[in-house]
């Protein structure tokens, strides 16, 4: 499995998550179509891009749970807000 269907797909979902919706929604259309022409150039087979968009959606979605108690976290243990 290489990377490139695996971050655009966590990218999409992090996004949603953290950045504004409608850039969000715009990778999530995006994001398939890289796993389309990677398949379509003969680089990757349809099942890599269908386990790393599954990895990347898991992996964006791990992260969005851990990201407000590790940024608590860190302020707490720097002494200083980050924004």
């Amino acid at each position: 499995m290489k990377c490139s269907g695996l971050r655009a797909f966590m990218l999409a979902v992090a996004c949603l998550g953290l950045g504004p919706t409608w850039l969000g929604l715009i990778l999530l259309v995006w994001a398939p179509l890289v796993g389309l022409a990677r398949v379509a150039m003969g680089v990757h087979y349809v099942s890599d891009v269908v386990a790393g968009a599954v990895v990347g959606v898991i992996v964006a979605w791990l992260g969005l749970q851990i990201h407000q108690p590790l940024l608590a976290w860190f302020t707490s243990l720097i002494g200083f807000p980050l924004w």
